[in-house]
């Protein structure tokens, strides 16, 4: 059976194996302002057998993937095409990878055989760090800092900072003018017991718009349960 089964497989790589994309995983660099991104994987059948595309599926909602000559799927030996991903940047930022997993004829319906990998280095013009604040309700509340970094040419200023919730109180403090900020949180004196999340806004006048807005997060939360005994 195990032999069965390792035919099986040898077979399934062979085919997969004729349809040969030129670089299926490809590093991308945006420009801030970038909305859209195009990425081209190049495809060859260079196969004796014809090879049959059944589905390209992305696994996000922000890609759109088209294959040229009309949306062709079926491919003699030799002949070549194109599947372009177009990507919505919306307001991602950082480094982000995404991907486009294809199945081809004879694949097993579980086991697609080829996956398209771009990674997009999206530059960030406003760095937060860290994103999210923690403390548990047992613990002493003190101040807590998100370091704001910029790394525009031009120089970035934090307009505002406010929260969602008011079991957070906040503060800003300049280091670096257009460069450098702090801000402190610290839960309110009536929070020290209390569960709760808020959302830390930062308004900036950066002239990217969709970066001139961030966010992170302030979260205080129960004591983690203790750690499971071994199971003997």
């Amino acid at each position: 059976m195990k032999r069965i089964f390792g035919i099986f497989c040898a077979l399934l790589s062979f085919a997969s194996a004729q349809l040969q994309f030129e670089t299926p995983n490809q590093q991308l660099t945006a420009k801030p302002e970038d909305s859209k991104l195009i990425c081209d994987f190049a495809f060859e059948n260079k196969g004796t057998t014809v090879q049959e595309i059944l589905a390209y599926v992305p696994n996000c909602g922000c890609i759109t993937a088209q294959i040229s000559n009309d949306g062709k799927l079926v491919y003699q030996p030799g002949e070549k095409g194109v599947l372009r991903a177009t990507f919505d940047l919306g307001a991602l930022a950082g480094p982000v990878a995404k991907q486009i997993v294809i199945t081809m004829k004879g694949d097993h319906e579980d086991r697609p055989s080829i996956t398209l990998t771009a990674t997009i280095d999206i530059p960030e013009l406003v760095k937060l760090e860290p994103k999210t604040i923690e403390w548990l309700t047992e613990e002493t509340k003190t101040p807590k800092i998100i370091k704001v970094s910029m790394h525009d040419e031009k120089p970035v200023h934090i307009l505002g900072v406010t929260s969602s919730n008011p079991n957070f109180e906040v503060s800003l403090k300049e280091v670096v003018a257009g460069k450098e900020y702090e801000i402190a949180v610290v839960p309110a004196a009536n929070a020290q017991n209390v569960q709760g999340i808020g959302v830390i806004r930062v308004e900036t006048d950066c002239q990217v718009s969709k970066q001139k807005n961030q966010m992170a997060f302030a979260v205080i939360r129960s004591a983690p349960l203790p750690e499971a005994a071994p199971v003997k």
